[in-house]
């Protein structure tokens, strides 16, 4: 069993060197030489929509990549890292790089001959797409990584409880944390907010769920997908005129929050200074939400390391 679990931690560690040189190839390649095939009118946007592989790289590089080998190869040290970076919110460029994606792609597409002749001249023959593909592939592969750990621990004795314990909540912050990331993704189909844009001033973006939507001031319900931000939520509607594209509807800046009733077991009234809306859905969504949003600003998980 130890043997077993000793490989895979090597595996950790040389599978995140081996990320961390092909993230900074693809960058050299496709970022820094890439620039220069880039309209000028592009070039702003170019960048900006890197910026944030630019600080995932950064992270891995002298962050992670670092505390992972001070571990030594403790598995409980190890997954404290995991679990301390994900609470403090390091992992989330990952998730405004994955939103950000698919208008990469866009823009390439523009150049994809350009592009084509800067891999082949290279040799890369994967190319940009395999590139820009890596970072939403990493967490997931993590998430497997912890699960093959768990499998390993889960059958022996009491004397490797904490590791599991530990091991245990790292991959379910990871498997929330890939939920997350797939759940932002779906803010690229949000149209219709000219008021209001989620990118300035919420804060980070933590979850999506469907509920009934109620307005009390305008009598008005419908189905939602209902976006919690840091510092708001925002309510969509699903429009089916525009291939089932979201349309903004309202949204609730936490801090304006008077008051949250729960009216049943599924549905609560947020009552705010000026208006009021009711949700209705899984009351396991519900009891979770009313708990977020009576607490704004707090993790799931809490802060702090495990002690072993």
């Amino acid at each position: 069993m130890f043997r077993e679990l000793s490989l895979v931690i090597q595996e950790v560690v040389v599978l995140e060197k081996n990320y961390i040189q092909r993230l900074e190839n693809g960058i050299n390649l496709y970022v820094y030489n890439g620039i220069d095939l880039i309209h000028q009118k592009d070039k702003d946007e170019y960048w900006r929509l890197f910026a944030n592989l630019l600080k995932i790289y950064e992270f891995h590089k002298n962050q992670l990549f670092c505390s992972l080998i001070a571990c030594n190869e403790d598995i409980f040290n190890i997954a404290n890292v995991f679990h301390t970076f994900i609470t403090n919110d390091n992992f989330y460029p990952y998730v405004l790089y994955s939103v950000d994606e698919f208008k990469i792609e866009k823009i390439i597409s523009q150049y994809k001959k350009d592009f084509d002749k800067l891999s082949s001249d290279s040799g890369d023959k994967l190319g940009i797409k395999n590139f820009l593909m890596e970072p939403m592939q990493r967490l997931p592969r993590y998430q497997m990584l912890f699960s093959k750990i768990i499998k390993t621990l889960r059958y022996s004795d009491d004397s490797v409880k904490s590791f599991l314990t530990v091991c245990c909540m790292a991959e379910k912050q990871l498997r929330r944390l890939v939920n997350t990331v797939d759940q932002a993704i779906s803010l690229n189909d949000l149209e219709n907010y000219p008021k209001f844009d989620w990118q300035v001033g919420q804060g980070n973006f933590r979850k999506m769920s469907k509920f009934i939507v109620f307005e009390h001031p305008k009598d008005v319900e419908y189905e939602s997908n209902v976006y919690l931000f840091e510092k708001s939520l925002i309510c969509t509607e699903s429009n089916p005129n525009f291939n089932n594209r979201l349309l903004y509807r309202t949204h609730v800046t936490l801090d304006e929050i008077y008051f949250i009733e729960f009216l049943e077991e599924s549905k609560i009234k947020i009552t705010l200074c000026q208006k009021k809306i009711s949700l209705s859905g899984a009351t396991e969504n519900i009891q979770e939400w009313a708990t977020i949003l009576k607490s704004p600003g707090k993790g799931d998980e809490g802060n702090g390391k495990f002690n072993q």
